[in-house]
């Protein structure tokens, strides 16, 4: 996904734990967003909330928010066809509106807030005022490998995905890129 959309989805995220919630609770989402990165993630809205590929789906803080609150989760599964076309992730896209959001740390980091309208009238509220994985929030090494295990598995098995893991990992005192030329090779 387009790194303008990941503040939006970790917010989604931490609202949907923190406060139990599920998309039938959601009346309405906003993307506070910065200025310059509405035209890239936020318009034309029709398209956005309807992407046709998933090269439009990453490009859509709307499609990414609504599969976020359905799916609790955004993983590359959310970018194939039966998400594209899942009915409670296009229904919730049509209830995410976007506003622009002085506040942001753009382009020093890519900030989000995210505003939750529930339909019992609560009103949520979580902010990314600097986004995960930026230099001031390292992803730590247990998320760099869940990331790694969920995109590894649409190419090799978990046992040549966890010998790429551990040549990467070893490549500060590897002597040669041997172990990890074999791993890729799938003979690790």
């Amino acid at each position: 996904m387009c790194h303008f959309n990941h503040a939006f989805a970790d917010g989604v995220l931490a609202l949907k734990e923190s406060a139990g919630l599920d998309a039938a609770d959601v009346e309405s989402m906003t993307a506070c967003i910065h200025p310059k990165q509405i035209p890239v993630v936020c318009e034309p809205a029709a398209l956005k909330q309807k992407p046709q590929s998933d090269y439009d789906a990453k490009f859509s803080v709307q499609f990414v928010m609504a599969a976020a609150m359905v799916r609790g989760r955004f993983t590359l599964e959310e970018l194939e066809d039966e998400a594209l076309n899942d009915p409670a992730i296009l229904e919730l896209c049509q209830r995410v509106q976007f506003e622009p959001w002085p506040e942001s740390r753009y382009p020093a980091y890519y900030s989000g807030q995210v505003r939750i309208r529930c339909r019992d009238g609560r009103e949520l509220v979580h902010t990314e005022a600097v986004n995960r994985g930026a230099d001031e929030r390292p992803l730590t090494r247990a998320q760099v490998e869940d990331k790694f295990f969920d995109s590894a598995g649409y190419a090799v098995d978990r046992q040549n995905a966890t010998a790429i893991r551990d040549a990467v990992f070893g490549l500060p005192t590897a002597r040669n890129l041997d172990e990890l030329l074999l791993a890729i090779a799938g003979g690790g």
